[in-house]
């Protein structure tokens, strides 16, 4: 039994900064697992190479900002609205009172694309309360536009 799907997205933001590409924020009652994350993009045509990571949030999580807010889109029709909340391309990390976790670190490459599929053993879960950012660390050399999705599971 699976819980509730959703997916956050954006899609032709033009990144020329650092930024939290997409963060999303559980709230006190409902968990969720992180299934898959894919960034793409679509402007710069020689190779690049930036760093990515996944960093879980763990208490007193306040968003990022200078972003937009987004929602999650359900992926069963019949499902209820998601409980957690998203934001995309905020300039402005997401903070927490505590001490954040890395969850993965890899390089994007640009022209390359970047897809990561969690195996069922392997999927994050963030608890209740707790926030995740995948966050560009490294600007790139020039305005791209860039695409983004990340699929969760709400937990019940």
């Amino acid at each position: 039994m699976t819980g509730r799907m959703y997916s956050i997205n954006f899609a032709d933001v033009s990144v020329a900064a650092t930024q939290d590409l997409i963060n999303i924020t559980a709230t006190a009652g409902m968990a969720f697992k992180i299934h898959r994350i894919e960034l793409g993009q679509r402007t710069l045509t020689a190779w690049e190479s930036k760093p990515v990571k996944l960093v879980r949030f763990p208490t007193v999580v306040t968003a990022g900002s200078g972003g937009t807010a987004v929602t999650p889109a359900k992926l069963n029709f019949g499902d209820g609205v998601a409980t957690a909340t998203a934001r995309a391309n905020d300039t402005t990390a997401m903070t927490t009172s505590g001490a954040s976790t890395i969850l993965m670190a890899r390089d994007w490459e640009f022209l390359n694309g970047f897809l990561v599929v969690f195996t069922p053993d392997e999927r994050p879960v963030i608890a209740v309360s707790q926030g995740v950012a995948l966050n560009l660390s490294t600007a790139p050399s020039g305005a791209t536009l860039v695409s983004g999705t990340i699929l969760i599971e709400e937990l019940f």
